[in-house]
């Protein structure tokens, strides 16, 4: 995160919000994905740009963000906005690899939309990105890495049978 760019909006200090801007930068800076849960409330609903239906499988929702985290190259984060005490917009911006042509980038840009509970923690979390022609490749890379994971957790099953 270049902080000497990002523009901040934030409320007075011990704020949820606020509080939960400092846990999610934290996660972000240390590149701590795999700890995203915790700010997961017990029931939490994602919405995806690429997928009509919304999820609530925290599994499944942290398996996203760590892949977007590597494949948006110099992914940070620009602008962070607390709507209301328990609700904040993160506007981020970085580049995709476009596979689909074999060459060069795809400019993104977007925002995470959360809504926190009177804890903190993510009832909520939206995203949104531009432009469609990035949105689609990245689709087509989630998709990939999605199939990919699933035969490997098969092959995994696979061999544990095997054992037995």
């Amino acid at each position: 995160l270049h902080r000497d760019r990002m523009e901040t909006q934030l409320p007075p200090s011990e704020s949820v919000a606020r509080n939960f801007v400092a846990s999610w930068m934290s996660l972000f800076n240390n590149k701590q994905f795999d700890r995203v849960n915790e700010l997961f409330a017990e029931k939490i609903t994602f919405y995806s740009p690429a997928i009509n239906k919304p999820s609530s499988d925290k599994i499944y929702i942290q398996h996203i963000l760590l892949n977007i985290i590597r494949i948006i190259e110099d992914f940070e984060y620009i602008s962070i906005t607390c709507n209301t005490e328990r609700e904040v917009t993160f506007m981020f911006r970085g580049k995709l690899q476009n596979k689909t042509k074999g060459s060069g980038y795809l400019y993104v840009e977007g925002v995470d939309m959360f809504k926190l509970n009177q804890d903190g923690k993510i009832t909520e979390f939206r995203v949104m990105i531009r432009p469609m022609s990035t949105l689609i490749e990245l689709a087509t890379q989630m998709k990939a890495y999605f199939k990919q994971l699933q035969q490997q957790q098969q092959q995994q099953q696979q061999q544990q049978q095997a054992r037995l």
